[in-house]
């Protein structure tokens, strides 16, 4: 009876422990990632702030050139000048979109590598967990009142653990893609 119950409160409290720890870890990743969420969110209004300024440049561009064409002598100058600088500016502009659209690539990445490391996580602590209550069913079925039944009654608590083990072993946690398979920084 007091074997019974020390390896019940011995199984129980690593339980409770991997639990707590797997809580804090899972929190740690969780705050991790909503960070990333947040900048992808900010490099999105960026991103359509940026697009606004590289439409406003466009539209600008389209209207001194159509101007441009029946503009003379000191006008046509004028509006040649206009047109090289708001041309220049509408490079700069979607130069400063793609680093943008960089950013938020990069900041996508990284959340969905620390989603994959919390996937993993999770599966390492559910292995654990599960090696944990594998071993103390069988510890539990060593000590029964009953002598005849506990050699079969540990094959079979040791069958259900060892069957635990294999269905969180085999859950496939997909890992992250990277789209076009470039260089990560």
């Amino acid at each position: 009876g007091s074997i019974d119950k020390w390896i019940q409160a011995a199984g129980q409290t690593m339980n409770q422990i991997l639990s707590s720890l797997s809580e804090i870890q899972s929190n740690q990743y969780d705050k991790m990632i909503d960070q990333q969420e947040k900048y992808i969110e900010e490099y999105g209004k960026m991103l359509d702030k940026q697009k606004e300024i590289t439409q406003e440049h466009a539209s600008a561009v389209d209207s001194i050139e159509d101007e441009l064409s029946t503009a003379r002598g000191d006008r046509r100058q004028q509006l040649i000048d206009q047109l090289n600088a708001e041309m220049a500016a509408q490079r700069a502009s979607l130069a400063e979109q793609k680093k943008i659209e960089k950013e938020q690539e990069k900041a996508e990445r990284k959340k969905a590598e620390l989603e994959y490391e919390q996937a993993v996580a999770k599966k390492k602590m559910d292995l654990a967990q599960a090696a944990i209550n594998a071993s103390m069913a069988v510890s539990m079925a060593a000590v029964n009142s009953w002598p005849i039944p506990a050699i079969p009654m540990m094959a079979l608590a040791a069958a259900v653990g060892a069957a635990q083990i294999a269905a969180v072993s085999s859950q496939y946690i997909p890992k992250p893609s990277y789209g076009d398979g470039g260089v990560i920084v």
